[in-house]
Order: C-alpha cells, then sequence, then structure tokens
C-alpha cells in the first residue's frame, strides 16, 4: 500500500518534490550516547521482498548498539504527494 504525504508546495521540506510523486521508503538510525558495547542492529534493505514469503519486507541487521543513551530507528513508509484540500464554511 501507499501512505498518502502532504505535498509542501515548494516550502523547501521536500525540494523538488512533484504533486502526486512517489517516494520510497526510508530508515534512519537515530543514538543518543558515546560508548559502543559491540552488540544490536540497524535495518537495511527495505522496500525488498522475501521471495518465499511475499508480503513481507526484509530487513539485514548489522552494526552495533550503545551502552548508553537512546537507540531507536525511524522509518518513513513508502508514500505519494498529495494535495489536501480544505474546505471553509
Amino acid at each position: 500500500g501507499e501512505f498518502i504525504r502532504g505535498w509542501d508546495d515548494g516550502r523547501g521540506i521536500d525540494a523538488g518534490r512533484t504533486l502526486l510523486s512517489g517516494q520510497d521508503g526510508t530508515s534512519f538510525s537515530h543514538y543518543g550516547g558515546n560508548f559502543d558495547i559491540g552488540s544490536g542492529h540497524s535495518i537495511n534493505n527495505y522496500d525488498q521482498i522475501v521471495s518465499n514469503q511475499p508480503g513481507f519486507s526484509r530487513f539485514s541487521f548489522a552494526g552495533s548498539s550503545r551502552g548508553d543513551g537512546v537507540n531507536h530507528v525511524t522509518i518513513r513508509p513508502r508514500n505519494i504527494a498529495f494535495n489536501y484540500i480544505v474546505r471553509a464554511a
């Protein structure tokens, strides 16, 4: 499926993006801390399908986590730029 994402109409949020254009999913790793304990994961290979399990996304886990601070991953789903029209009565 596609998610609808509001079109920014040239305000610089998604520079160069046109109305009804598609955008692939993206993953972003976030970390707040400063030392490595040598274990953990990151997510790669988004938008790829496992050949023997149609309908499931395949994720690769690799990398390291930190022993302090905050680790998490934010994922932007695949989406289409849409112009919301609001009518004020």
